[in-house]
């Protein structure tokens, strides 16, 4: 990663910012603050360190580690094995580098050496461990014990029992119709060739006088040297490579020939993969095939079945209860599939980005119809100053109130209030006791109030802007309440601070419990998330470079269950000023992935916080034209989507927006719009969506930009949303409703609904059962929702399939 760009504190004052300088002078946000004015921007340089922290190993690990390897050259068999568990043992909870960018778990590295290691010491450890991975997987299998089944991968990944356990989870997650998780399991049986290698080290080895001649004509056939490496693999590589051909179906047995080739060589492997399975390779990829019409990514499933007819025309195996040829059967699968009604999205918005992976698809919308009621008054504006969106020439993300809609509630936030109102009549939940005089110094719907939340008195500067989400589960409401100033320096103006709230939805509101970090020095990042049992939430520790965290907090009594560190580096304040961060969680099935904002993304076990990959990225501080900021900076609520096994994260402090294996954090493009993307909306045929003053399609397999438009005019004007194939995207005046997969598409089949004339102009969009949400700066907007839809007559139709789709 390089430095571009130089960090100037003129005097620690923040009136020298290059974006989001905030200057407070008193007063209260509607619900939450008014006194609000915004500092001049002045042309300066600004700069991030590139330099980020990890909790990584220490020298006396390494020096193990080096050990290892001289254990392995002298075949010293048993040294090597002891010295790779107990390095497993003692520093597990590290993280060690396996390229200059990305970093995993000790386990998980500890496994790939395992994996890699000769025939002989391979035998020797699984002699050692299997007794204890066998009881583990028998009583995993016996007890339909998927955290039995876990334990095998996490302790003893590479014993005879390992495939056994993959593919035991991969069933399990496929009668529970989660087909990523399935496909993450069964792709782990597969050892895969080397995709890049660099230059160096690929024409070392083929130039050995050595070599034997049907090897080097193996690599001279499968590799082919690619000088423009660095702009696919951005961040794996920093110079010319040797690529895998890909134009050509690799063989499974010339596969596994390079696999042991370069496991000889000593080139450790990137990914981890069981080592030489028993199980068929025609059985696993029928089944990622499988997943692959399941989950619904059709064009997907016809290259695989292409691929899969070439390669296992006659494989047998069991589909449906009976045996059938899997070429043919899965072909019939799919042509069934293509006939399958979509899945009908539910209703509720439960959290930023509708659900806990941020890609929530909402129902579709065809127009608007008449006003539901009349808009919803939330008092003083919610927003930035007006003159800073000017001077930027868009308004930033989120500028905007947000909402959620669970069940017929309509729920809106702010710094000291959070509001419920009727979603059907736009009145508030629960008028309360009519026979008392309403308290007209309370905003209407109001169902939690902090009085004793005050601006600061004295004049003061922070980088950043308040943003207020919230999550609702189970019939509770969760929401980061208070001071949004997250990083202080040792002299704070704040003496504020932000809490977690939990309130119950079915007793009005309740307040359940209400917690607040440990000290001065903690901060709670914004709204967290909730899978069993378990608050999940950002934490940042003020520090000269700012510390990311992330908490585990039990839903019934807020008592903290463990907190993991997963990096530092240098934020937009220097150390210097106040800043405001809202940096939002990702959850997918016991993982929760974490865009920092400083430099890293990583991955989390759900179950113990433990860090399971770190993938840090170039950091970029530089300002835009004249000195403005440049558009990256003004992502605020940015956390990582994740869709159908990938990440797909735009930072605030870089211009690149990529593409990370969900599994192992292995970068797969970068894309550097130059344009001004500041959110991501989600994904639909097979686009990210992308937007700011424009909106942007780029392909969530490759990179590449597909379309944008306008080029001029309009500019968007507020946060839009992906709904059935379209996405709503709204502009000051209009909101247009846009194919998913390009823009021609959508300008020649549909007009703009017009958003003057009464309808109070663009803003945040959130789609209920029957209602569109407009939610602007200081009101709430409602319309019936048209939306042509066709009552389904085949419910359920992948689900069943799932259920009857491979038998044992």
């Amino acid at each position: 990663m390089t430095v571009v760009c130089r960090w100037i504190a003129a005097a620690g004052i923040a009136s020298a910012m290059a974006w989001g300088v905030e200057s407070l002078s008193g007063g209260r946000l509607a619900g939450g603050g008014s006194g609000v004015a915004w500092a001049q921007f002045a042309p300066v340089r600004v700069e991030l360190s590139a330099a980020v922290h990890l909790d990584e190993v220490d020298s006396a690990a390494r020096a193990h580690l080096e050990r290892v390897k001289a254990f392995v050259a002298d075949q010293q068999w048993d040294e090597a094995v002891e010295t790779l568990r107990q390095v497993m043992e003692n520093y597990g909870n590290k993280v060690i580098a396996m390229t200059d960018s990305r970093y995993v778990n000790v386990w998980d590295y500890c496994h790939l050496q395992i994996s890699a290691l000769p025939p002989p010491a391979l035998a020797l450890y699984r002699q050692r461990v299997d007794p204890l991975a066998r009881k583990l997987y028998e009583e995993g299998v016996a007890n339909h014990d998927a955290g039995r089944l876990a334990s095998v991968l996490n302790q003893f990944f590479c014993s005879t029992w390992g495939d056994d356990a993959l593919w035991a989870l991969g069933e399990m997650s496929l009668e529970q119709g989660d087909y990523g998780a399935a496909r993450g399991y069964w792709d782990k049986l597969i050892e895969r060739a080397p995709d890049a290698i660099p230059a160096a080290r690929f024409e070392a080895v083929r130039d050995d006088a050595n070599l034997p001649p049907d090897e080097a004509r193996l690599l001279r056939g499968w590799y082919q040297r690619d000088e423009n490496a660095v702009s696919e693999r951005w961040m794996e590589f920093k110079g010319p490579v040797y690529k895998l051909d890909h134009l050509r179906e690799l063989p499974d047995q010339t596969a596994a020939e390079l696999v042991k080739f370069w496991k000889a060589h000593g080139l450790p492997p990137s990914r981890l993969a069981y080592p030489g399975t028993s199980i068929a390779l025609a059985d696993i990829r029928a089944r990622l095939l499988l997943c692959s019409i399941l989950e619904g990514s059709l064009d997907r499933a016809h290259a695989e079945l292409e691929t899969y007819s070439r390669m296992y025309p006659e494989a047998q195996g069991r589909l449906e209860g009976r045996k059938v040829v899997y070429a043919e059967a899965l072909a019939a699968l799919l042509a069934a599939a293509e006939k399958w009604p979509a899945a009908k999205a539910s209703g509720d918005w439960t959290t930023f980005g509708g659900s806990p992976t941020r890609s929530k698809i909402a129902p579709p919308l065809v127009d608007l119809g008449a006003e539901a009621w009349p808009p919803i008054n939330l008092g003083e504006p919610l927003i930035a100053d007006g003159a800073n969106s000017r001077a930027y020439s868009f308004v930033r993300p989120g500028e905007y109130a947000g909402a959620l809609f669970v069940g017929n509630l309509l729920l809106v936030c702010n710094r000291s209030s959070i509001l419920a109102f009727n979603a059907k009549t736009g009145k508030p939940a629960w008028p309360g006791d009519a026979s008392k005089t309403p308290d007209a110094s309370k905003p209407a719907g109001e169902i939690y109030s902090d009085d004793t939340v005050q601006q600061a008195g004295n004049r003061v500067s922070r980088v950043g802007v308040p943003r207020f989400c919230m999550t609702a589960h189970g019939g509770r409401l969760y929401a980061c309440m208070g001071s949004q100033v997250t990083n202080r320096p040792f002299e704070t103006f704040d003496s504020q601070r932000g809490y977690l709230v939990c309130l119950d939805l079915s007793a009005q509101g309740r307040l359940m419990w209400k917690i607040a970090p440990d000290d001065d020095k903690w901060s709670f990042e914004g709204a967290p998330l909730v899978e069993g049992g378990n608050v999940y939430v950002a934490m940042r520790k003020s520090d000269v470079r700012p510390q990311a965290h992330v908490a585990c907090y039990d839903t019934e009594t807020a008592r903290l269950r463990w907190r993991s560190f997963v990096c530092s580096a240098e934020g937009p304040g220097g150390g210097q000023v106040e800043e405001i961060t809202h940096n939002l969680l990702t959850l997918d099935h016991g993982m929760i992935y974490f865009n920092t904002n400083l430099g890293a993304v990583a991955a989390l076990s759900a179950r113990d916080g433990q860090v399971q990959w770190a993938t840090l990225y170039p950091r970029a501080g530089k300002t835009g034209a004249e000195g403005r900021a440049a558009p990256h900076f003004f992502r605020d609520l940015n956390p990582c989507i994740f869709h159908r096994g990938l990440l797909l994260v735009a930072p605030s402090d870089s211009k690149w927006i990529f593409a990370l294996d969900a599994a192992t954090g292995q970068s797969l493009w970068g894309s550097e719009v130059e344009q001004d993307v500041v959110h991501l909306l989600g994904v639909g045929g097979d686009n990210l969506i992308a937007s700011g003053s424009k909106i942007f399609w780029i392909n969530v397999y490759h990179g590449t930009v597909v379309d944008h438009w306008p080029e001029s005019t309009p500019r968007g004007y507020g946060r839009g949303i992906l709904a059935g194939d379209c996405v709503l995207w709204p502009t000051q005046d209009s909101l247009f409703v846009l194919s998913q997969r390009n823009v021609r598409e959508s300008l020649a089949n549909r007009e703009p609904v017009p958003l003057n004339a009464g309808r109070g102009g663009g803003g945040n969009l959130v789609i209920a059962d029957k209602l569109l949400i407009i939610a602007t700066a200081n009101k709430l907007f409602a319309y019936e929702r048209r939306s042509g839809e066709k009552k389904s007559a085949a419910p359920g139709k992948a689900a069943d399939a799932a259920e009857t789709a491979f038998g044992k």
